[in-house]
């Protein structure tokens, strides 16, 4: 009867910690994957704010150049 009672007893502690074990790893992966979200979502804003400024770089490399066609342009005809 004893080791009855201590089976049960080894297999209700074995149940328990293995149950509290998997509820351990779910809340550990839930962080983590809550803080890799929150990562991704930093990355993706950074990459946004980057991107905006070399649209708006490009823009204004892109007006100066037009104007020093333009500038090169008149200065060719001038001469000529």
């Amino acid at each position: 009867m004893n080791e009855e009672i201590f089976q049960d007893l080894k297999q209700f502690i074995e149940a328990t910690v293995s149950s509290t074990v998997t509820q351990s790893e779910q809340r550990m992966m839930e962080r983590m994957d809550q803080r890799f979200e929150e990562m991704v979502d930093g990355m993706n804003l950074q990459t946004e704010i980057i991107i905006d400024h070399i649209d708006r770089t490009s823009a204004a490399t892109n007006a100066k150049l037009n104007d020093h066609e333009e500038r090169i342009s008149r200065l060719e005809r001038n001469a000529a």
